[in-house]
């Protein structure tokens, strides 16, 4: 389920790609048009390697800063 540009829904802690998590499933969830949440150390690597243009959000949670990342192709569907 995509959210609305700027709907504040903060991600249970599974839902967040950590440092030491993998980021093959979220370039997959980008591709299916969901919403992913990474850490800041993972946020750069994901734009790189998704390769097309996105829609980065912060948040801050836990005193942590967490960025939703939204697939640009799904925003121009919607």
């Amino acid at each position: 389920m995509a959210l609305k540009i700027n709907e504040k829904r903060y991600p249970r802690d599974d839902e967040v790609v950590w440092h030491d998590d993998s980021i093959n499933s979220a370039i997959g969830k980008l591709n299916s048009g969901e919403d992913v949440w990474v850490c800041s150390k993972k946020l750069s690597l994901l734009i790189k390697r998704y390769g097309k243009e996105v829609l980065v959000e912060p948040f801050i949670r836990k005193r942590k800063v967490i960025f939703r990342v939204i697939s640009a192709d799904s925003i121009h569907k919607s």
